[in-house]
């Protein structure tokens, strides 16, 4: 393995540990709780997205960004429970067979 591959591989275990973290995150985040908790929720889903992206989960970026329009939007308010949903069960997906 070169440099490079040993650094890559690096790279990936911590952000596997990221996803785990996020994951026991949003599983503890309460849909219909208080103001704060969805702002934390939407700046979470908002740097998951990104990271996500970067590191090649793009159905984990697609379900962090679905969460977050969801949470900006006042009248999309009833779905987020279900877009947490999908977000947890990508999450496991990911975390289960190491891909995307």
């Amino acid at each position: 393995m070169s440099d490079f591959e040993g650094r890559l591989a690096a790279l990936r275990a911590r952000f596997r540990d990221r996803l785990i973290e996020e994951r026991d995150w949003f599983g503890c985040f309460a849909a219909g709780g208080a103001a704060a908790d969805a702002e934390a929720a939407r700046d979470r889903s908002h740097k998951l997205c990104g990271i996500a992206g970067s590191m090649g989960y793009g159905a984990v970026s697609d379900a962090a960004r679905a969460l977050e329009q969801v949470l900006m939007d006042d009248a999309a308010r009833s779905d987020v429970a279900g877009r947490r949903a999908d977000l947890l069960a990508t999450l496991n997906a990911a975390l289960a067979d190491g891909t995307d």
